[in-house]
């Protein structure tokens, strides 16, 4: 503390004794030839060098110079003080201390700003660069740049817009954010330029002939039509603009003529050409002429007189006049009378016997009918009708299923002998005819889909089954052999009136339904078309005298599917057949050939007593099978009485 007192001292006596030195300098008066003090002013300084510019005594005029700091372009100064007069420099205000040198060089602190030289953008294909720094000031490059990554595409996709008359359309293509830069596909590896994504806008024009005019329809000029803008063109440019393009009808008569209003002249009256009437425009383009009257004689036709019935009209004899038109009772033509003289008019009364009426043959109508609708409303009911001799038809006519809590029909069961199933009757109901001894002809309209358990039972006289349609038939679900009216009787089924002997299934039934054909006896051929692909269970059983069969191109035979067909000599099973089930050809008692298309392996799955399948093979799926290798062993199992199992091939 008391080192630091000292030094202070020091230096402020210093500075007083500098600060007395130069007022008492500055403040002599005399001239440039007085002398100094202790100073030889002949020679220059008290060195004794020469002297090369007198100083004339004088004041300092100080002035401060405030700090100047040096930048990249320019010197800066220190603080110091400069007399105005003298021009000197000096360390302190009071002007004792000189200095010589207040210059700071130049160094690196810019000043200016600065601006980036080289740089360039990174793209998709090439790295980019930030570029090198300069100063503004001194030019100076003062930073180096560095390099950048390449790019990745920043694709937004651009939907399609069809163009129209006026506006410009465009296909699907992609933009990049970061190279601006068409792409037509989502990866940006195949580039467009921007013309290539536009569609221009144009007129799709349709050219129509012209067509001429005539008496019917107006014509037209050939003119061009935009589908776009609806507009019209004479040129196929779509450069010349129209708004009328029909040509009005006019008088040019096409569609040949017709007469009309003609009369033949007859004794009593003139007759008439008749007009000309266009048949186009239905236009009279052509007045006819009359024709005079024709001298008359008599030319008669005889009609024989007939007796009037319950519901048509009788005549007298008469004669009619094939000249004039008249009617008379004599043959000379004497005695003329009316038409409606001739008339015996309908009695309007029925002669019933048995219900049936003996001049007619009408049939009476009974009263019974019942209503085998689900809500009863009555959408499906049962008609009874009398057809004498105490025995009746029975039609169930509407739509939907039929249902009932008990049978309806019952005090008619033993008399009734047709059936009729209309269309629009989905099902029929189980025991719905069973018993019916003395029913002989059965129509199934074409939309049943069911038909219940031993709705037919008993119904052993039936002589014929009607229906409309194979793929209908084929595709009824039939509970058992009972629900089906072929097996009831010795029936021959009827399509559209021709009896079904030789039977060919068409392509587009693809199943034929379990108990279809069952016990079908006057069944002699079969022909399954391509399209037909399942046989099902007991299908054909008991057709005794199917004695040819061709299985198109099936894929599966069911269980008992052709068993007991007692006339089957032969049966080819095509390589399209991959299944035949259990007992398909038992008791073919005359199936002596069976030849399979397929020669490779067939495989065998037998029954376990369990409800599965199972032999000493290996297990697929929830079934086991034996291989056997030989087809003729197949055909040997095929053909036998006992076949159980599945037969199949992969």
């Amino acid at each position: 503390m008391k080192l630091k007192k000292f030094w202070f001292l020091l230096v402020v006596l210093c500075i007083v004794f500098a600060s007395i030195v130069v007022l008492t300098a500055c403040g002599n008066n005399k001239s440039d030839s007085d002398e100094i003090a202790g100073v030889d002013n002949s020679n220059g300084y008290l060195d004794g060098s020469e002297k090369e510019e007198a100083v004339t005594p004088h004041t300092h005029k100080i002035v401060r110079k405030n700090k100047v700091n040096a930048t990249c372009s320019s010197e800066g100064n220190q603080l110091y003080y400069s007399c105005e007069v003298c021009g000197k420099k000096f360390a302190d205000r009071a002007g004792t201390i000189e200095i010589t040198n207040v210059v700071i060089p130049k160094n690196n602190v810019h000043v200016g700003g600065t601006w980036i030289a080289r740089a360039e953008n990174p793209t998709e294909d090439k790295c980019g660069y930030t570029g090198d720094t300069y100063c503004r000031g001194c030019g100076q490059m003062i930073k180096k740049g560095q390099i950048t990554d390449k790019l990745v595409h920043l694709l937004t996709k651009i939907e399609a817009k069809s163009h129209t008359c006026t506006e410009n359309g465009n296909i699907e293509y992609y933009t990049c954010t970061n190279c601006y830069k068409y792409y037509s596909d989502e990866n940006g590896t195949n580039e467009i330029a921007f013309a290539d994504t536009v569609i221009a806008a144009t007129h799709n024009l349709t050219h129509t002939e012209a067509k001429a005019s005539t008496c019917t329809e107006s014509g037209n000029v050939e003119y061009y039509t935009c589908s776009k803008c609806g507009k019209y063109y004479t040129d196929e440019n779509g450069a010349n603009e129209i708004t009328n393009v029909v040509l009005p009808k006019n008088d040019n008569h096409i569609g040949g003529t017709e007469i009309r209003n003609a009369k033949v002249a007859t004794e009593e009256e003139e007759g008439y050409t008749g007009d000309t009437y266009c048949l186009g425009c239905y236009q009279k383009i052509a007045d006819g002429e009359v024709i005079k009257k024709l001298d008359h004689t008599h030319s008669m036709t005889k009609t024989e007189a007939k007796a009037a019935t319950c519901t048509t009209d009788g005549n007298v004899e008469y004669y009619t006049c094939v000249k004039c038109g008249k009617y008379y009772t004599d043959e000379s033509g004497t005695n003329e009378i009316s038409f409606a003289d001739t008339t015996i008019a309908a009695t309007g009364v029925h002669v019933y016997e048995n219900r049936q009426c003996t001049i007619c043959r009408q049939f009476e109508a009974t009263t019974a009918t019942y209503d085998l609708s689900l809500n009863l409303d009555k959408s499906l009911v049962a008609n009874i009708y009398a057809i004498g001799n105490g025995l009746y038809e029975m039609d169930i006519v509407g739509s939907g299923e039929m249902v009932y809590s008990y049978r309806p029909w019952t005090q008619y069961v033993d008399f009734i002998t047709s059936v009729n199933i209309y269309d629009g009757v989905t099902s029929i109901e189980e025991y719905a005819f069973d018993g019916f001894d003395r029913l002989q002809s059965v129509t199934i309209g074409c939309d049943v889909k069911a038909i219940g358990n031993d709705a037919f039972y008993g119904c052993s006289r039936i002589t014929s089954v009607n229906i409309k349609s194979l793929v209908s038939w084929c595709s009824i679900d039939f509970s058992d052999e009972d629900s089906n009216p072929l097996y009831c009787g010795n029936a021959t089924l009827y399509m559209n009136g021709e009896a079904l002997i030789d039977l060919v299934i068409p392509g587009n039934v693809s199943t034929v339904s379990p108990y279809a054909f069952y016990n079908y006896r006057k069944l002699e051929s079969l022909t399954l078309c391509s399209g037909v692909s399942l046989i099902g269970y007991n299908a054909f059983q008991y057709c005794a005298n199917l004695s040819s069969v061709s299985l198109g191109n099936v894929s599966s035979i069911g269980e008992y599917a052709f068993a007991n067909c007692s006339s089957l000599t032969s049966i080819t099973i095509p390589t399209s057949t991959k299944r035949i089930w259990g007992y398909a050809f038992t008791g073919c008692s005359s199936l002596s050939k069976v030849t399979l298309e397929y020669q490779g392996n067939w495989f065998l799955a037998l029954p376990d007593g369990t409800g599965g399948y199972q032999t000493t093979g290996y297990n697929i799926s929830t079934f086991y099978r034996v291989c056997i290798s030989s087809p003729s062993d197949v055909a040997k199992w095929i053909k036998g009485d006992y076949s159980p199992g599945k037969w199949f091939h992969n």
